[in-house]
C-alpha cells in the first residue's frame, strides 16, 4: 500500500537531482541541452503530425476534379513551410542582413523589380533587411509604406547612421505569417491557458476573464469572448497616440528605445486617413481590472 509513496518520493529526488546537477553546468552546456530538449520535442511533433496527416489523407474521400476544399480542410494544408521551427530554421532561412543599392529608391517599381529579382537570384532572396531610398523623405511616404506591408514587409526603425534619427528598416522574412485563430487555438499550450481562463471567469472568488470589446463596452470585430467584470480585456482604443505613449514608455523602460518612433506613428496616422490608401490604423490594448480598481 505504500509503494506508490515510495515511488513518488524516489521521482521527487531523482529530480531535485536533475535539477541540481543542470544547474552545476556551464551556460554553453546548458545551452546545448537546452537545444537537445527541444529538438526532441520537435521530433515528437512531427511523428504525431506525421501519423495525423497520414490518417486524414487515407481516411479523405477524392471528390470531383475542380470541386472546393471540405470547410474541414485545413488553410495550410499542402503548404510548404512548417507548423513549428527551431531556431536555427528561423534564422538560417534568410542568412544574409541588409540589402542596400544606392540605385534602390522608394517607390512601388523599385519595390516590384526587386522581389522579381530576389525570386530569380537566390543570393537577393537570402537578405531578410531591404533599404529603400536611405535617408530620403521618400522613405517615409505612407502609401509607399502602405505598399510594402501589401507585399509582406515588416517596417521598424533602426539607426543606420544618416538623417540623424532612426530610419525605416523593412525586413522580408519568409516565416512571418498571418495567424489564423484555428491554429492558433490547436497549441496545446494555448488550450491550457485558455482552459485556466475559463475557469477563472466561472469562480466568484476570482471574477477574473477574458473578453474582446471596443472602448466604450461596445463588442469589437464581432461578439465579445468571455466576460467584462475583471480580468483581462483586448480593447479596440480609440486614442491611438494614447496607446503609442504607453507602449512608448513601456518600451524605453525595459529596453531603453521603441522602434515605433513619433514619425513612424505619424506616417501610418497619415496612410490610415489618406482614403486612396489601403491601410488602417488600429491601437489594440490589454487591460487589466482587479476588484475595485481602475484598468491598467
Amino acid at each position: 500500500g505504500h509503494r506508490p509513496q515510495r515511488r513518488l518520493f524516489s521521482d521527487t529526488m531523482a529530480a531535485e537531482a536533475a535539477r541540481i546537477a543542470f544547474a552545476a553546468l556551464g551556460v554553453d552546456a546548458q545551452a546545448a541541452v537546452r537545444e537537445q530538449q527541444r529538438n526532441r520535442k520537435l521530433e515528437r511533433h512531427a511523428r504525431r503530425q506525421a501519423v495525423r496527416t497520414s490518417s486524414s489523407t487515407s481516411a479523405a474521400a477524392p471528390g470531383p476534379a475542380g470541386a472546393p476544399a471540405p470547410a474541414s480542410t485545413p488553410l495550410l494544408e499542402g503548404c510548404e513551410y512548417p507548423d513549428r521551427l527551431s531556431r536555427s530554421d528561423y534564422f538560417g532561412a534568410v542568412p544574409y542582413g541588409m540589402y542596400h543599392r544606392p540605385d534602390l529608391r522608394a517607390t512601388p517599381e523599385h519595390v516590384t523589380n526587386l522581389l522579381s529579382l530576389a525570386a530569380r537570384d537566390p543570393g537577393v532572396g537570402a537578405h531578410s533587411y531591404f533599404l529603400f531610398g536611405l535617408g530620403t523623405s521618400s522613405a517615409w511616404n505612407p502609401a509607399f509604406n502602405a505598399r510594402l506591408l501589401w507585399e509582406g514587409f515588416f517596417t521598424i526603425t533602426a539607426n543606420l547612421g544618416v538623417g540623424g534619427e532612426p530610419q525605416p528598416l523593412p525586413e522580408l522574412q519568409p516565416f512571418y505569417s498571418v495567424l489564423h485563430w484555428s491554429y492558433f487555438e490547436r497549441s496545446p499550450a494555448v488550450r491550457k491557458s485558455l482552459r485556466r481562463l475559463v475557469a477563472q471567469a466561472a469562480s466568484p472568488d476570482t471574477g477574473a476573464g477574458v473578453s474582446l470589446e471596443g472602448e466604450g463596452g461596445g463588442a469589437a470585430c464581432g461578439a465579445a469572448a468571455g466576460v467584462r467584470d475583471g480580468g483581462y480585456r483586448l480593447v479596440v482604443s480609440k486614442d491611438v497616440e494614447a496607446s503609442w505613449r504607453q507602449l512608448d514608455r513601456y518600451q524605453g523602460d525595459r529596453h531603453s528605445t521603441n522602434w515605433m518612433t513619433l514619425r513612424y506613428l505619424r506616417m501610418l496616422q497619415a496612410a490610415s486617413a489618406d482614403e486612396s490608401v489601403n491601410l488602417r490604423l488600429h491601437a489594440i490594448e490589454l487591460r487589466r481590472r482587479g476588484r475595485g480598481q481602475s484598468e491598467q
